[in-house]
């Protein structure tokens, strides 16, 4: 039951986010060479500015997700009453305070970076604009976190496509019209708007006894929401610090332009990451109802099986982008970006390392266990700004990426795998077995499906292997080799002994896909007489006369 709702939402989120992802990725080289280096960077800041924005909510928004859950599965109606309505008001207030201070903060930003001078104007408005996107966002987030709590992945995902959809839409019209950043910003403003509204009403239809009205709010809610906020925000504000500080620290001591490089090469490297996240979103509920009836065994499941899955998307995927990622930036942004393909390879591997133990974290929040998971995420925050800073000077763009590498690796790796082992009293062996092995060990024959096919289609002129292993590859060649390296990925994969899981999912949608087909066939009923049957009988033994 559990595996099931795990791949439900999972799956729904994923669709979800496939639309998401593939319209940035279709909307980034338009404003690359739309908007210049330069102010591309200015809008990867505004951006990274919105991220560090949204953590404003304190952290209240992952716990309504753990309470509206909690509650909901204990049939409490008037205590998810009590969370929904107070986190409203708590979050209406902490929006109208996150504009006042971006009106504030308008006139001084400009002065912070390396701005050129044709694009000073601009700053203030956007920090203006920002500002409103995140008192919006806040001010109405109640609206989409109940429908995670809810779980309606379904739903909260349709209005998401929708409104990303929108807001690429938009904001290349804008660019187009001579609307520019201010353009984007403002139709960034109205997709939020428009969003949170739709949430407003899915939530009202599907859970019409949750109740955002004031008088359902209580102090003793208002503590509850605050107290596991705390370490949430924590745990958020160090995720922040790894994966949206860089562009920061960049922008501090190199000029704006060269966030451009390093933003593609992040994005780039995220893809997979960004897929993964997708169960990230289902374990916390699920893991805050298994908490909440004292189900440690199940509890366990979840972690290995959503620890698997995780490794099983971001492994092939980095093992890709390390080989090709020069092609992919290429064939993505330009051949101008192309030389950012050492940041690829170095982010990639720090993706995967802190990808890695994300479904520990998710696991260990929603059981309200995750105080020292969040000092960890910190501190590894603040490492990865300091190494950054440390190494921008001598290694450049490089010195940042390893900066991030380094962190990554100690928190994941060093602190929060034996901690999230530890508290759910699995033996180390069974997660090598179950977790690591099936994740890992499939990228071997991965790694060879990769080199035959381009040693087949692109053989080398010299013998020089190691030269013509790391040779650049035209896109088709690229694309044949990801294919057939994906392949060999997945049979291995399926074939460990820990991916019994997803081993028995494959035979049931054969099974399902089968008996679609055989219905389908029953319901057509038999060919009319003197036409030629479908199927096997078809082409199973031709005719006496061929």
């Amino acid at each position: 039951m559990i595996r099931r709702r795990l791949l439900r939402g999972a799956a729904s989120n994923l669709a979800g986010k496939v639309a998401a992802v593939a319209a940035s990725f279709l909307l980034t080289p338009f404003l690359v060479h739309a908007l210049g280096a330069d102010g591309y960077g200015l809008w990867v800041l505004v951006g990274s500015a919105f991220a560090y924005g949204a953590l404003l909510d304190l952290g209240i928004g992952g716990a309504v997700v753990k309470y509206v859950a909690e509650h909901l599965a204990r049939g409490e109606t008037a205590g998810a009453n009590a969370i929904v309505a107070t986190a409203q008001r708590l979050f209406l207030l902490l929006g109208v305070l996150v504009a006042a201070v971006g009106f504030a903060a308008a006139p001084v930003v400009p002065r912070l970076f390396d701005v050129p001078d044709a694009l000073r104007p601009v700053v203030a408005p956007l920090v203006v604009l920002t500002a409103l996107n995140i008192g919006a966002t806040i001010a109405l987030l109640p609206t989409a976190v109940v429908l995670q709590g809810l779980q309606r992945y379904d739903l909260y995902n349709l209005v998401g496509v929708a409104g990303t959809v929108a807001s690429a839409a938009g904001m290349a019209l804008a660019v187009l019209a001579g609307g520019g950043l201010v353009g984007m910003a403002c139709v960034a403003l109205l997709v939020t708007a428009a969003t949170r509204w739709a949430y407003l009403r899915l939530v009202r239809r599907t859970a019409p006894a949750l109740r955002f009205g004031g008088r359902h709010a209580s102090r003793s809610a208002a503590r509850r929401l605050l107290m596991f906020g705390t370490a949430s925000l924590a745990y958020r504000l160090g995720s922040r610090l790894s994966s949206r500080s860089d562009e920061f620290v960049i922008a501090a001591f190199l000029p704006v332009a060269a966030v451009a490089p390093y933003a593609v090469a992040r994005k780039l490297s995220e893809a997979a990451q960004l897929v993964a996240d997708q169960f990230l979103k289902v374990l916390v509920p699920l893991a805050s109802e298994l908490d909440a009836v004292g189900d440690r065994e199940r509890l366990r499941v979840l972690y290995l099986d959503g620890s698997r899955l995780t490794l099983g998307i971001v492994v092939p995927a980095a093992v890709l982008l390390m080989r090709f990622g020069a092609v992919a930036l290429t064939a993505w942004v330009g051949p101008d970006y192309a030389d950012a393909a050492g940041l690829v390879t170095l982010l990639s591997l720090a993706c995967l390392i802190e990808t890695s133990q994300w479904a520990a974290g998710a696991v260990l929040e929603g059981m309200a266990r995750q105080r020292l998971l969040a000092a960890t995420y910190l501190g590894s925050g603040v490492l990865n700004v300091g190494l950054s800073i440390l190494l921008v000077r001598p290694l450049g763009l490089a010195g940042v990426a390893w900066g991030t590498l380094i962190a990554a690796a100690i928190a994941s790796l060093g602190v929060i795998l034996p901690h999230a082992v530890r508290t759910l009293g699995i033996a180390p062996e069974t997660v090598v077995r179950d977790v690591w092995l099936p994740g890992l060990l499939p990228a071997l024959p991965m790694s060879f499906a990769l080199a035959a096919v381009e040693s087949v289609l692109a053989p080398p002129a010299a013998p020089a292997p190691v030269a013509a292993t790391l040779a650049p590859v035209s896109p088709a060649i690229a694309a044949a080799a990801s294919a057939a390296g994906l392949l060999a990925y997945a049979a291995a994969y399926l074939a460990m002994p820990g991916a019994r899981a997803e081993r028995r999912a494959v035979v049931r949608l054969v099974r399902v896909m089968r008996g679609a087909r055989r219905r389908s066939h029953a319901a057509a009923g038999p060919p009319p007489a003197g036409e030629r049957p479908s199927g096997r009988a078809a082409y199973g033994n031709p005719p006496a006369d061929g």
